[in-house]
């Protein structure tokens, strides 16, 4: 992601995910990788990835880690696939595929094992299809997993509206 591609990256996240769900500071963490998707200079996707710790993991998300098979907690390392966003108008033409295939293929470089959160409200689970169809297991599911963050950040769900968001989260994993 540039610089100049930022503003279009959080009008699309706060579209799709929720507005203030993702911020320009969380954007810019140096950790993160941001990968876009455009089409003649406008975005029309993005997907989030990162290397973590299982240490750290454990430490700021462990009902997250909790659920992860014991393989994936004694990693060390673990790639996490954050948000993976595409435009409504431009879905079903394989840019979410593309986006989380180049996601895997960075992350590929550094760790065997990524795992992935789906988002699980009353509409079904946004990522599903795609997450199976690139090798994902679907291994738990966290009742409300947003809910208390929702709260804390202010940030409007979609699809529950304001605070607090009774989505679930669902965790996939693949070993690459």
């Amino acid at each position: 992601m540039t610089t100049g591609q930022l503003p279009a990256v959080c009008r699309l996240a706060d579209a799709e995910l929720g507005k203030g769900y993702l911020s320009e500071a969380d954007l810019l963490r140096t950790e993160l990788q941001t990968l876009v998707a455009s089409d003649s200079g406008s975005v029309i996707g993005f997907i989030t990835c990162e290397i973590v710790t299982t240490s750290i993991l454990r430490q700021q998300a462990g009902k997250l880690f909790n659920v992860l098979p014991a393989e994936f907690q004694l990693a060390g390392r673990l790639g996490k696939i954050g948000s993976l966003v595409v435009e409504k108008s431009r879905q079903q033409q394989g840019i979410g595929t593309c986006l989380l295939s180049a996601a895997l293929e960075e992350l590929a470089r550094s760790v065997q094992r990524v795992f992935l959160l789906g988002w699980r409200s009353a509409k079904g689970t946004n990522v599903q299809p795609l997450a199976r169809k690139l090798g994902f297991e679907q291994v738990a599911v966290i009742r409300n997993y947003w809910q208390e963050a929702s709260q804390q950040q202010g940030y409007a769900c979609p699809v529950c509206g304001a605070p607090p968001c009774h989505c679930s989260a669902v965790i996939f994993c693949k070993v690459l």
